[in-house]
């Protein structure tokens, strides 16, 4: 039975580890893979509804674009080829809160995510892993 595991990335060096960890997975258990990027976009109060549109479209297609060569790389790198990985980019202000929600309307069997520390939990785990846990 494969199981789908979520793969939280914002483009640091500590979620390439988390890709790089989760493709070493695949390797050698069952999983699909959804690489996610939760991304955050602050509208200039003078741009029109359709500028803003037209931003965030070109902002959402360029995320996905260096979602997908950062995987094809570090999977090819790794040996694994001629997966179907699955990419998702979710506008939102708070990537704890769109990860939950995305798991929660999705079968997302586990959640990979990179740490580097912000304060005592936080400083442990990361700043969104922190509100994941929690």
């Amino acid at each position: 039975m494969t199981r789908t595991l979520l793969v939280a990335t914002d483009f640091s060096p500590a979620s390439l580890g988390a890709i790089r960890f989760a493709i070493q997975l695949t390797k050698q258990s069952r999983y699909s893979l959804v690489f996610f990027h939760c991304l955050t976009l602050l509208r200039p109060t003078r741009w029109s509804d359709a500028k803003f549109a037209s931003y965030a479209e070109a902002q959402t297609e360029k995320a996905t674009d260096t979602l997908k060569k950062m995987v094809r790389k570090l999977s090819g790198s790794a040996g694994v080829r001629n997966r179907d990985f699955e990419f998702v980019i979710v506008r939102d202000n708070d990537a704890g809160k769109a990860i939950i929600k995305y798991v929660k309307s999705n079968r997302i069997g586990a959640i990979c995510i990179g740490t580097r520390g912000g304060g005592k939990l936080k400083k442990l785990l990361g700043t969104h892993t922190a509100t994941l846990i929690q």
